[in-house]
């Protein structure tokens, strides 16, 4: 498999040397140990939080697309209609 990498790392395929390194990984145990999300406990999850809110991060603010956000109502939109 190295050497699959690097005959396609000297021919400029790069796609090729990428896959071939995913490969080697695969086959050593590395590409599945940073491959797996971590799990926090709730106890972890609020300890984040709180070091998040002492650095100044607000997690009371809802941020929605700009397109569900009524800024400034049309006059014509009084419920009659069209006109």
């Amino acid at each position: 498999m190295k050497v699959v990498y690097l005959a396609a790392f000297e021919a400029k395929d790069y796609s090729g040397a990428v896959s071939a390194l995913r490969e080697l990984g695969k086959i050593f145990g590395c590409y599945e140990v940073h491959q797996q999300q971590k799990r926090y406990s709730p106890e972890e999850v609020a300890a984040i939080k709180l070091r998040l809110e002492e650095a100044g991060m607000s997690f009371e603010e809802v941020h929605r697309p700009k397109a569900l956000t009524v800024v400034n109502p049309s006059p014509l939109s009084n419920g009659e209609g069209a006109v």
